[in-house]
Parts: C-alpha cells; sequence; structure tokens
C-alpha cells in the first residue's frame, strides 16, 4: 500500500460499486472487484524510480516520439490513446475484424503524453 511515502487514498470508483480506485500522487490502481486490476501513471516519476515503457517514453513525452515507438493510434478515445504489443490468437470485441490488444495504453492530451496504464485488454474471454 506505500508506493510513494504516503498511503493510498481507496474510493469506490462505480456506481454499481465494482470498481475500486487506490489512489497515490502520480498512480491509480483500479481494480474490478475479483476479477483484475490495472496500473495508470500520471507522473514521469515516483519517488526516484523513472515510469517509461520498454521503448523509452514516459509521461511529459511528445505524440510524435510515441508513433516513432510504434504506437497505434486508437480512434475515437479522449485523451487519445496509443497502445502497443500484439494479442495472438484472439479476436478484439471492440474491433472484431481485427486481431485483439494486450498492451500497454499511452494517453495523449495536447500531444503530450499524460499517462501510461498497463495491463489492458480489447477482448473479454479471460
Amino acid at each position: 500500500k506505500d508506493i510513494s511515502g504516503t498511503e493510498a487514498e481507496t474510493s469506490i470508483g462505480s456506481i454499481s460499486g465494482d470498481l475500486i480506485l487506490h489512489e497515490w500522487p502520480g498512480v491509480r490502481v483500479t481494480e474490478v472487484v475479483d476479477t483484475r486490476f490495472w496500473v495508470t501513471f500520471s507522473a514521469p516519476t515516483i519517488g526516484e524510480t523513472k515510469i517509461e515503457t520498454v521503448a523509452g517514453i514516459s509521461v511529459g513525452s511528445r505524440r510524435d516520439d510515441v508513433l516513432a515507438a510504434g504506437g497505434i493510434v486508437v480512434w475515437g478515445t479522449e485523451p487519445e490513446m496509443f497502445n502497443f504489443q500484439d494479442a495472438p490468437a484472439r479476436e478484439s470485441l471492440i474491433a472484431p475484424d481485427q486481431g485483439a490488444q494486450d498492451f500497454i495504453a499511452v494517453f495523449v492530451e495536447n500531444d503530450v503524453v499524460s499517462g501510461i496504464q498497463a495491463p489492458v485488454i480489447d477482448y473479454g474471454d479471460v
């Protein structure tokens, strides 16, 4: 529970109560009760630890850097979202004619990375 030297603030993240949010400065863990979780970073560092993708993308990176690193644009999202890494032998639920994605999401606002989230999926058969 101690990520950045402070205790997490915990709250319910949906009307049905199935999401539990644990928040620290620059970090949010979203827990879907009894199933899975994901982590969203909104700061380039947590304490003295630099947060970046294997391609070197971190909060504050430019949109052009995300594209150069192979980021795949996800259309119709706000903020703009990019993802990395295909999930072999799965079908996307949001785009059935395409392969599924099992990825790190990078959120971009005003051409600057505002968040990094992982793990993220677009299929629901697991």
